[in-house]
């Protein structure tokens, strides 16, 4: 063996690495994950990273593989959209969307990330929990994909402020599609629901909500407008009543 070996080696044998060890016997829940959010502190940490912290995201994947869907909920996995597969961002904002909560959607526009800010809590906890099997969430999933290709249709088909509308409002579309859908189906995803009735409701929204907008926020920058949560429920009571009304 060189000389240089021997002394690289000697060096090895001095050398002191610091290690610290933490039980987690005794500790309440979540313990964990806080210890992994606090000493993180320093890095630029994607909210998003902390969902693989999430037990209950554990079992959903394994859940939806019984039923041969690939479910990606790591940061780094390539997400897809199709038959069998979806992915974190897309059931998001499908939960929340589907929420009775207008809250939830409007967060989903503005930055979906916030939603998964603190897994310990809500809104996380809301859409994502014990309670919540992958079926419930693939149901959900399903009539959004239904409303949010309707709502696609709409603005690759108009210009202007109309288009403008459908791309910046298309959370809010879909939230207040689906309650006025969900309100006279039987299945959460919306399979008792006919193309055509879908088509339909979609576009009677999108029609009153376009009149809100030019009735009241004339002079709003469109993208901003469908982020303000204030602003947002303003919208959806005008135009549920007006829904109303013609009902």
């Amino acid at each position: 063996m060189s000389a240089l070996a021997d002394e690289s080696y000697s060096q090895l044998e001095r050398a002191k690495v610091s290690i610290r060890i933490i039980s987690l016997d005794g500790a309440p829940d979540g313990f964990a994950s806080l210890i992994t959010r606090n000493n993180n502190t320093q890095n630029k940490i994607d909210p998003r990273n902390f969902v693989a912290l999430d037990p209950q995201q554990e079992r959903i994947k394994a859940e939806f593989l019984v039923d041969g869907i690939d479910y990606e909920f790591r940061q780094g996995e390539i997400e897809h959209s199709s038959t069998n597969r979806l992915g974190l961002v897309e059931a998001t904002i499908a939960l929340a969307c589907t929420d009775d909560d207008l809250a939830l959607s409007v967060q989903s526009k503005r930055e979906v990330g916030r939603l998964w800010e603190d897994i310990e809590r809500a809104p996380y906890k809301k859409l994502f929990n014990g309670n919540r099997s992958s079926e419930f969430i693939w149901q959900r999933v399903i009539a959004f994909r239904r409303i949010d290709s309707e709502i696609n249709s709409i603005s690759t088909k108009t210009n202007g402020k109309k288009k403008n509308i459908a791309i910046h409002g298309n959370r809010l579309l879909a939230h207040l599609s689906y309650r006025d859908l969900v309100k006279t189906s039987l299945c959460e995803d919306l399979s008792d629901k006919s193309d055509s009735e879908i088509k339909e409701t979609v576009n009677i929204i999108f029609t009153t909500l376009l009149e809100d907008v030019n009735e009241n926020y004339q002079d709003n920058y469109v993208a901003s407008l469908f982020k303000n949560l204030s602003k947002c429920r303003e919208m959806s009571s005008r135009v549920l009543a007006k829904l109303a009304d013609k009902n």
